[in-house]
C-alpha cells in the first residue's frame, strides 16, 4: 500500500500464502481539490476519510470490488463491510494507516522502499 504522502515509499507491505489482494485508491491530484472524491453508493453524495483500501480475499474479484466500495464507504462503513464479509483489509487515510485486527501480526507497517 503506497503511501500517497511520501512517493515511492510504502505505508504498508501485506505478504500472502494464498488468496488475492486488490487496492482501490483515489487518484493522484496535481492540486488540491482537484479530485472529486470517491462517492457513497448508499446516498449518492462524496465519501470522505479514505485514501485507499487494499482488501485480501480468496480471490481477485471479490478482493477488487470489496476494496471499492470500502474505498466509497468510507473508514466505518468500509470496515464493517469487511468485517461483515470476513476479509481482511489494510485502509490509509489522512490519520495514518489501520490494519484488520487478524492482519496485524503478517502486515508490516512502517515506511520504506
Amino acid at each position: 500500500v503506497a503511501d500517497a504522502r511520501n512517493p515511492g515509499e510504502w505505508a504498508a507491505r501485506l505478504f500472502l500464502k494464498d488468496g488475492a489482494i486488490a487496492l482501490a485508491a483515489r487518484p493522484a491530484c496535481p492540486a488540491a481539490g482537484a479530485c472529486p472524491p470517491p462517492v457513497d453508493p448508499r446516498t449518492g453524495t462524496p465519501a470522505g476519510g479514505l485514501d485507499a483500501a487494499a482488501v485480501v480475499a480468496p480471490d481477485a474479484l471479490t478482493a477488487a470490488a470489496v476494496a471499492e466500495a470500502a474505498l466509497a464507504l468510507g473508514p466505518r462503513a468500509g470496515a464493517a463491510l469487511v468485517e461483515r464479509l470476513q476479509l481482511r483489509a489494510v485502509y490509509r487515510s489522512a490519520a495514518g494507516v489501520e490494519v484488520s485486527p487478524d492482519l496485524r501480526d503478517t502486515a508490516i507497517l512502517r515506511a520504506g522502499r
